[in-house]
């Protein structure tokens, strides 16, 4: 993959000769970064157990973002549980420590009932960062009672991936 995106796009004088460096740079490194941009993902190995009612952290994934005008898409589904009859189980992404959805969150969802399954998937498009380093923290937080967000070990997939588009 193309580190970065290549140089400004060419402006092409009528009747200059193209070369094959040329063409690489104005069509197959732009292409090859298009095709695999920069990307992280994370799976949460151990189940996490909520029982706070502020923000707590679940899962941090560092990204290095190297675009000057940035759309990010930052995912994470799991499979969850609740330990009471009915509470509301919520989830905040963080970049670089700041909340995106402030005290409410960028999710929300309700439980049914104690001990039902259901599952969370969330996508949240972010933009207006600059280049370089980004650290996007998951967090969460319950209402009352408890809540477990299942991982790999307890055999239930939950993965937290962000992507520049």
């Amino acid at each position: 993959m193309t580190a970065a995106w290549p140089s400004a796009p060419r402006t092409w004088s009528v009747g200059e000769l193209t070369t094959a460096a040329l063409i690489n740079t104005e069509l197959r490194d732009r292409m090859d970064w298009l095709k695999t941009p920069p990307q992280t993902s994370a799976d949460l190995a151990a189940a996490v157990v909520l029982s706070t009612t502020s923000f707590a952290d679940i899962q941090t994934n560092t990204i290095t973002v190297v675009g000057t005008t940035i759309l990010l898409m930052p995912t994470f589904f799991a499979s969850c549980s609740t330990a009471i009859g009915a509470g509301i189980l919520a989830f905040d992404m963080t970049v670089d420590g700041v909340s995106i959805g402030g005290g409410s969150g960028i999710g929300q969802y309700s439980s049914i009932g104690s001990g039902f399954f259901f599952n969370v998937s969330m996508p949240i498009y972010i933009t207006g960062l600059t280049p370089g380093a980004r650290t996007f923290k998951l967090r969460g937080k319950i209402s009352s009672g408890t809540a477990t967000i299942y991982g790999s070990s307890a055999g239930y997939l939950g993965r937290m991936a962000v992507r520049e588009i």
